[in-house]
């Protein structure tokens, strides 16, 4: 088993359940090559949750789609490793990779309204995915869910139970899509998602365009089949509120690049990279009720990328080694990965923010 990649590569303890290193997603196309994806390492723990997060192109779905070589040309890998549970996901053949899916790491898209099919029933969807994948004996070996070898009695009551997980009637096996609320439909996403019991489960945005309410009894859902399958979940998405109350980790990502991986608490509380920070203060606050600012500049072109550290031209930071020096992923503080020359300035900043917080608090 190849040893555990630490987020700029170094070797670590071998127990990751999920192994990336230095992966490359690139898409060629008639104005020049797009580098998505650009030498992205990072592991993840049995159980853990980690989110990706960053502006909308800075290929937080293009990574998850490449975990599960789902990337369509004109896109491909480039080069890279990925490891699921000892097994080299780029060495598989396409029918050993279509078995892993669902069975090995499993995904929850991003609009369950365009997942499901329109015209079949609930009960038809959840076998035909279990049939299609759990024969391989990749992923989950154990998880005793061969639809094919099961009785009409058993799938049913295998279903129900799939559903009951998810927080549904039995009811909702005979029905369509259509006849199911957004939250609903999502929820029977996941319950696909978990019915094989996958070690890695990639959830895509799972929120979008849910209501409030909605969204926290979607990701409560989430959390708590997780828990029952002790899958790990990778959480893309936008909303920051959410990963705060759900995952465990936090990787910022950035034009294709990952520039700080920090547990999720020390990334709202004392964020290091720049563009970390300027992410956590656009964030609205109940407390402060200035105009909200978002992030000056926009993202670089894909065709014209500047040198040196991608965020130069829009960070408030930048020196001229940040405009001819690329810093790669390093850890500054225990588990704590930063890509930037600024470290000690922006250090200083948070004391003196510290101070002004505490003698404020006074």
């Amino acid at each position: 088993m190849t040893p555990q990649p630490r987020p700029n590569g170094e070797a670590g303890a071998p127990s990751a359940t999920l192994q990336v290193r230095n992966l490359r997603v690139y898409f060629d196309t008639p104005g020049g090559v797009v580098r998505a994806v650009d030498d992205v390492s990072f592991s993840l723990e049995a159980g853990e949750r980690f989110g990706l997060v960053g502006e909308s192109g800075s290929g937080k779905t293009t990574l998850a789609m490449a975990l599960l070589r789902m990337i369509k040309p004109p896109g491909h890998i480039e080069s890279g490793q990925i490891w699921l549970d000892g097994q080299d996901v780029l060495a598989l053949s396409g029918e050993e990779m279509r078995k892993m899916r669902l069975a090995g790491i499993a995904l929850v898209a991003q609009g369950s309204m365009n997942s499901l099919n329109p015209v079949t029933r609930i009960r038809r969807q959840l076998l035909d995915g279990m049939k299609d994948h759990a024969a391989a004996g990749s992923g989950g070996a154990d998880n005793g869910a061969n639809a094919a070898k099961m009785s009409r009695r058993e799938q049913d009551d295998y279903v129900h139970d799939l559903l009951a997980r998810v927080g549904l009637e039995p009811q909702v096996a005979g029905m369509y899509p259509h006849e199911l609320s957004g939250g609903m439909k999502q929820r029977v996403c996941i319950a696909m998602a978990i019915s094989l019991r996958p070690q890695v489960i990639i959830a895509d945005e799972p929120t979008s365009a849910l209501d409030v309410v909605v969204q926290m009894q979607v990701m409560e859902t989430l959390r708590r089949v997780q828990e029952e399958v002790g899958a790990a979940v990778i959480l893309v998405g936008h909303d920051m509120g959410i990963m705060a109350q759900f995952v465990d980790r936090v990787g910022v990502m950035y034009a294709g690049k990952l520039v700080e991986v920090s547990p999720v608490r020390e990334i709202f509380s004392r964020p290091l990279h720049p563009y970390a920070r300027l992410l956590i203060e656009c964030l609205p606050s109940l407390e402060e009720k200035d105009d909200l600012e978002g992030i000056p500049g926009l993202p670089p072109s894909q065709f014209e990328r500047p040198t040196g550290c991608l965020f130069h031209p829009r960070c408030p930071h930048a020196t001229a080694d940040c405009a001819t020096q690329e810093q790669m992923l390093d850890e500054v503080q225990p588990d704590r990965w930063v890509a930037c020359h600024r470290l000690e300035l922006i250090h200083n900043l948070q004391q003196e923010t510290s101070v002004q917080e505490s003698e404020a608090g006074h």
